[in-house]
This record gives C-alpha cells, sequence and structure tokens, in this order.
C-alpha cells in the first residue's frame, strides 16, 4: 500500500509532470497475478524474510489502488459540512475517470473527471455543499458542477521527454520506463540486463507544442547504476530510424548527448556493457528554444 498512498500524495501535490501517474503504476503493476489479475501481498512469489508464501489474494493491496481514484485523482477529502474535491489527471488517462455512486450524508454523487473539465452531479439526495479549489458552490440535483481538473503535465516546461509515452526493452518491477519522463528524480527506469533500450514518443510533446519536435540533444540524469556504452537513434518524419550519437558514459555526473539539429517523431537510446542502466530523468530539449537542463540532480 506504500505506493497508493505516495500515489495519492503525489496528485495532491501536483508537482510539474506525472509523478502520480508513475507512482498509480507502481501500487499495482509488480502485484498482480493470474487469469484475474489478483492482488499479492509481495512482488515475489516466493517465502522472503523467514516469512511464509506472500497472501493471495491480497485485499489490502487492492483497496489501496482503489483508494488512489477518489482520494488522489478526485482529490476527495471528507468534511461534516462539505464534500470537498480537488481533482487532477495525469495525460496517460486523458480519456477520463469516472466515480459512481460516493455516498455523501445520504446522497449519491458521480465524479467524472475528464483532461480538463471535471463534472459532478449529484445523482440523489437533498442539495449539498462542495468545496473546490475556487470556493465553496452549492451542488444540486441533476444539476451539474463543473470544475478545472489540474493538469501539472502542462507546467511550463523546456523538457520535450517529459510526461510522454515511453518504452524500455526490460523494466525491473517498480522502475518502469515512465518513471524515466515523469518530471521527478525520486522515481527511476532500470533495466533488467546490460543491454537494453528505451524509446520515447515526441510527436505530442507540451514543451513543443508542434506534431514534429526538433531536436538536437538530450541529458540523462543516472540512478544507482550505468551502462559503458550508449547510442541515439531519431525516428524521422520520413519513419526512417537514423542513429545521431554513440559513445562512452562518464562514470560520474549526467550524460549530455548532441547531434546535429533533426526533427523528431521519438528518440531510442541503446544501452550496452558495465550495469543495467538506471535512468532517473531523462531530459530532451526544444532545439529551436533553448538548450537542454543542465541543473544539479541527486545521482
Amino acid at each position: 500500500m506504500t505506493y497508493s498512498v505516495e500515489a495519492i500524495i503525489a496528485a495532491r501535490v501536483k508537482q510539474p509532470g506525472c509523478l502520480d501517474f508513475t507512482l498509480l503504476q507502481d501500487s499495482y503493476l509488480p502485484f498482480v497475478r493470474g487469469a484475474y489479475d489478483q492482488f499479492t501481498e509481495t512482488q515475489y512469489l516466493k517465502p522472503s524474510a523467514h516469512q511464509g508464501p506472500p497472501a493471495f489474494d491480497f485485499a489490502t493491496g487492492a483497496g489501496g489502488f482503489l483508494q488512489i481514484f477518489p482520494y488522489g485523482l478526485a482529490g476527495l477529502r471528507w468534511n461534516p459540512s462539505k464534500l470537498v474535491l480537488d481533482p487532477t489527471l495525469p495525460p496517460q488517462l486523458k480519456q477520463g475517470i469516472t466515480l459512481r455512486g460516493v455516498r455523501y450524508h445520504g446522497r449519491s454523487l458521480k465524479i467524472a473527471i475528464g483532461s480538463h473539465i471535471t463534472t459532478v452531479t449529484l445523482t440523489s439526495g437533498a442539495p449539498m455543499l462542495l468545496g473546490t479549489p475556487a470556493g465553496t458552490v452549492k451542488l444540486l440535483p441533476n444539476h451539474p458542477v463543473h470544475l478545472q481538473t489540474a493538469s501539472p503535465d502542462l507546467d511550463p516546461t523546456d523538457d520535450l521527454a517529459r510526461c510522454q509515452p515511453a518504452i524500455a526493452s526490460s523494466s525491473l518491477p517498480a522502475h518502469y520506463p515512465a518513471s524515466a519522463v515523469d518530471g521527478n528524480n525520486v522515481t527511476s527506469w532500470e533495466a533488467t540486463s546490460k543491454v537494453s533500450s528505451l524509446q520515447i514518443d515526441l510527436e505530442h510533446s507540451v514543451a513543443s507544442r508542434k506534431e514534429i519536435s526538433t531536436t538536437d540533444g538530450a541529458a540523462i540524469h543516472w540512478g544507482a547504476t550505468r551502462p559503458d556504452r550508449y547510442s541515439v537513434r531519431v525516428l524521422t518524419k520520413s519513419g526512417k530510424w537514423i542513429q545521431v550519437s554513440s559513445g562512452s558514459v562518464p562514470t560520474i555526473g549526467i550524460l549530455h548527448a548532441a547531434w546535429t539539429k533533426r526533427r523528431s517523431k521519438a528518440l531510442k537510446f541503446d544501452f550496452s556493457g558495465g550495469s543495467p542502466a538506471s535512468i532517473v530523468e531523462l531530459d530532451v530539449a526544444d532545439a529551436l528554444v533553448t538548450p537542454v537542463r543542465t541543473e544539479s540532480r541527486p545521482q
């Protein structure tokens, strides 16, 4: 349940980026098993630390995951005089989330969280007060109230990769590809082998606001381990992969990879040698606007 609580806190704090989605993934992907995606008590199926086999099905873990939606994404907080909501939605869930049958003092509500607008409907019961970031409003039966949905991923950034779709050749549990581009250095992507790859889609980057971004470099902030060598390929507008950079990975500090300006639908980073790649954050700046950020991050 630790990841579930962390996801709720991240949704509440709303730091720029999409940390809440990373932690939402971590709260269930390492634990679900079998044909019905039931929860195990731990990430491991064998006994550990002199304990018996992990519980299965583990209802506490499933309950923690489910709490992310009302208390994290809807920002629901109970209050004797009013129900408080502070909705947010990561871009990976842009199709929206709807909570039905939310009960409050004998009333029933529907909360539909959209990418930009959250709609709250009192489906049964007497009028009530609703607390929102903009103030307190009165909610009447079948007269929906519309709230602004927070979108921390849309906060200004020079990072083309932030919150963009990411896939990898392999990942350790709770260290998935999204961790490398969530805009936060408390999470990391970690490969399972010395030979690995990480691919970032840039077609709809918030930073560029163009259909296809223009890149000329990237900065990789490493986690606990790093490989010996890297190479970078760019997916061009025509759909062809072209290698634009390669070399040795520095033993300390940030890797700054540079190449001639290219319009880039996606970037693919290949790693080999040394230890499995572990990336805290991958920054890709718009070549037409600003250089890649070089602020210090914990290594």
